[in-house]
């Protein structure tokens, strides 16, 4: 089970390559991006798979992983909230 450190890490190295048009990363590159040690490989398919779960992020077994989760910020501005 990957800390919420190790989660963080992760999604900061798949948003930097999605902000530097790198495209889909590789597990093996993401892997290696981590530089940490104690971090394992099924670590990183287990952040991958949470982020995948949350919508945050899409995966091709061949391609790889990409950040896709797109935040617009005039979006969230908008008050169109019902208060309840």
């Amino acid at each position: 089970m990957p800390s919420l450190r190790t989660l963080h890490k992760v999604e900061r190295i798949l948003r930097t390559a999605q902000a530097n048009d790198e495209g889909p990363l590789l597990l093996e590159d993401i892997y290696r991006r981590l530089g940490t040690k104690g971090v394992g490989r099924a670590s990183v398919r287990t952040c991958v798979d949470e982020l995948k779960r949350l919508n945050f992020v899409a995966e091709d077994r061949k391609r790889g992983v990409m950040w896709v989760l797109y935040e617009d910020p005039e979006f969230w501005a908008r008050k169109r909230w019902m208060k309840l």
